[in-house]
């Protein structure tokens, strides 16, 4: 076990060890991603949507123009990092595609401005068009569709503004990515309670029906206005979750959620930050307004700039200088925890959201990360085990 680094002597300073390695590795520092952000409006109504269910019933949704798109991606490619690790953007919402045009115009125009930035666009489904699949294969674009399960259980949750199920329009929409030579589709998939008991079996049934590339599992978050009714215990999903991953492993499906802690643990690196808002992404608004986390949108706080702004400086912006100091090697209750090196911090916005800063401890993903880490070695040594046999 000491030779296979599972465990350690006594006599290490874990703490002094996992700055060494961040230091080494640099990963938490730099701009690299940017959420752009077509319209804030959707045309779902779904049941579990923090976004949505935070929204002032007086608040304006607003739609990007071409100018304040064009500023925002010029801004982003003069500022983000280039050469090691690779940059960003991902069209989000909102339902991004009712902007059509922007979406069209924010992929031409980085292709023309910077090839090899990669970009994302993520979606509900129903608004995809041939013309815009078409789009999105010619350019390379990873396009990522949200489904929850067969139809009876993504209608559960997912439903229009009037009540009915979403399931047949996002259907639609992603025979439509498929018919164009998309080489890049995944399904977001949002855990709750209406999934969550059998959730292996609802995966098994997207992947008969769509045949995805990749997974991305979402766990729910909490609203301005309290307690996210459909949330389920983080025990059980994390119990359920990696029943899945170890599922999807055999298939040869990739799941982002748990391999961006696999990952670092294979490598013996830190996985320093579970998202990129601190430090590492921006967060553009229709009206331009920018700010590190798109969870904060409908309140805009943290959004302490403008696009439009001449003086536009994240460096010395305070509300961004805080937000990239915010991971675990600067949480004291984090140091002496088993899980640091796979957790990432969890999410500020739920820490500000249950205990109003950004600096409490995320309470679930401790428990999420600690279970999982807890996995992770046994079958890291179940597997040593086969090989010895074997």
């Amino acid at each position: 076990l000491i030779s296979e680094n599972m465990i350690v002597k006594k006599d290490i300073n874990e703490a002094e060890l996992i700055k060494n390695w961040v230091e080494k590795y640099n990963d938490h520092k730099g701009l690299s991603i940017m959420y752009l952000l077509p319209t804030d409006e959707c045309n779902f109504h779904c049941k579990y949507c923090f976004l949505e269910n935070s929204f002032d019933k007086n608040y304006k949704h607003s739609q990007m123009d071409k100018n304040t798109l064009r500023k925002g991606i010029d801004f982003f490619v003069n500022n983000s990092k280039r050469g090691k690790g690779k940059r960003t953007i991902i069209i989000y919402g909102g339902e991004p595609l009712i902007n059509k045009e922007i979406v069209r115009e924010a992929i031409n125009y980085t292709r023309r401005k910077e090839p090899d930035i990669g970009i994302n666009v993520v979606t509900n489904g129903s608004l995809i068009t041939d013309d815009m699949a078409n789009l999105f294969a010619n350019k390379n674009i990873f396009v990522g569709v949200s489904l929850d399960g067969p139809r009876e259980i993504t209608n559960k949750m997912r439903v229009f503004h009037k009540g009915n199920g979403i399931f047949n329009s996002a259907k639609r929409g992603y025979e439509k990515l498929k018919k164009a030579g998309c080489e890049h589709i995944g399904i977001s998939f949002t855990i709750a309670s209406h999934n969550i008991d059998n959730l292996k079996e609802h995966v098994e049934d997207l992947i008969e029906e769509f045949s995805p590339k990749a997974f991305g599992f979402n766990f729910l978050v909490d609203t301005f206005s309290g307690k996210n009714p459909h949330s389920v215990s983080i025990d059980y999903a994390t119990d359920k979750v990696i029943e899945v991953f170890k599922f999807l492993r055999e298939e040869g499906i990739f799941e982002e959620r748990m391999m961006r802690k696999i990952k670092p643990f294979i490598k013996e690196t830190i996985h320093i930050k579970d998202c990129g808002a601190p430090g590492n992404q921006i967060v553009l608004s229709p009206n331009g307004d920018i700010g590190p986390c798109q969870a904060f949108l409908p309140s805009r706080k943290y959004f302490t700039q403008n696009i439009h702004n001449k003086d536009v400086n994240l460096q010395k912006d305070p509300s961004f200088k805080e937000w990239s100091k915010r991971y675990p090697l600067n949480i004291e209750e984090c140091l002496d925890c088993e899980a640091i090196g796979i957790c990432g911090g969890g999410c500020p916005y739920n820490s500000y959201i249950n205990k109003g800063s950004i600096w409490e401890l995320d309470e679930r993903m401790c428990i999420h990360n600690k279970k999982f880490l807890k996995w992770l070695l046994e079958d890291l040594y179940s597997s040593h085990i086969k090989d010895e046999k074997s």
